[in-house]
């Protein structure tokens, strides 16, 4: 029964160490893929600093022209706002000028002018009004579309810059995470060789209990058929003795004198078979 037990515990070690095994195998096969996976992401951007650095530098240059355009516009814009700030006013009294001499030229005085010619330049001067006050909206907007420019090609240039700082310490830590990607690998590989080698160490324990299981059970057997031969002779052992006891109260009692005779009469023939 032990033998049996000790059996059945020894497949269940190695049906165990055979998932180990199993196990260990996936684990390394899934370290080598990360490693692999690493070793090319590091190989990718083992240029990346440069290359955002180089990034960097064009998106400061981008932003450093904007923001001279910016100025350009700025001053442009406000030149024309400055310029054209009593337009409106100007403009309101050109035009009163024009429709009164308007007027006093078809009331004929002064004589000689031409009236359709000074109420078209009325008419004109009311709609440059209109004008100038288009250009005055497009500079504000030209201004305010610049300054906007410029405050996003800074904001790019900074993102930049700062990208540029914290990439080589990522590239660092890919390096540093493939290296131990690396290191994984070899554990794992020194893992599965051990869990490949116990679940073998494991199947030949499983090999012997069985085999030790059976040499019990024919032990036992032995034992059994021991214990059979055992009790058969005893069994005869009883018979002869008892036979025995049944042959010795068949056998007659003799007197001493009788036992006397008797030696006497057998050794008679043999004395005179002598003496012939």
């Amino acid at each position: 029964k032990g033998a049996g037990t000790l059996a059945d515990g020894a497949d269940t070690l190695a049906d165990g160490n055979r998932r180990l095994a199993d196990g260990a195998g996936d684990l390394d096969d899934g370290a080598k893929k990360l490693s692999s996976g690493l070793s090319q992401l590091r190989s990718r951007t083992s240029t990346l600093p440069r290359e955002t650095q180089r990034l960097a530098d064009g998106s400061r240059q981008v932003a450093d022209g904007t923001a001279q355009v910016d100025r350009l516009v700025q001053g442009f814009s406000q030149g024309i706002l400055d310029t054209t700030g009593t337009a409106d006013a100007d403009i309101d009294q050109l035009a009163a000028s024009l429709r009164t001499l308007a007027d006093q030229c078809r009331a004929g005085e002064p004589a000689g002018l031409d009236c359709s010619t000074i109420e078209d330049a009325a008419a004109r001067a009311s709609a440059l009004k209109g004008v100038v006050r288009d250009v005055r909206g497009q500079a504000s907007a030209a201004g305010q579309q610049t300054r906007q420019l410029a405050s996003g090609a800074r904001q790019v240039a900074d993102g930049n810059a700062e990208l540029a700082r914290n990439v080589p310490a990522l590239v660092d830590a890919i390096g540093q995470a493939s290296k131990g990607a690396d290191r994984l690998t070899q554990g794992t590989a020194q893992l599965r060789k051990g869990a490949d080698d116990a679940a073998a160490g494991a199947s030949r324990l499983a090999g012997g209990a069985d085999e030790l299981s059976g040499g019990a059970t024919r032990l036992a057997d032995g034992g059994t058929q021991l214990q059979d031969g055992a009790d058969q002779l005893s069994a005869g052992a009883l018979k002869l003795t008892n036979g025995l006891r049944d042959g010795s109260d068949k056998v007659p009692g003799y007197s001493s004198s009788e036992r006397d005779q008797l030696a006497t009469t057998a050794a008679t023939p043999i004395k005179d078979a002598a003496d012939r």
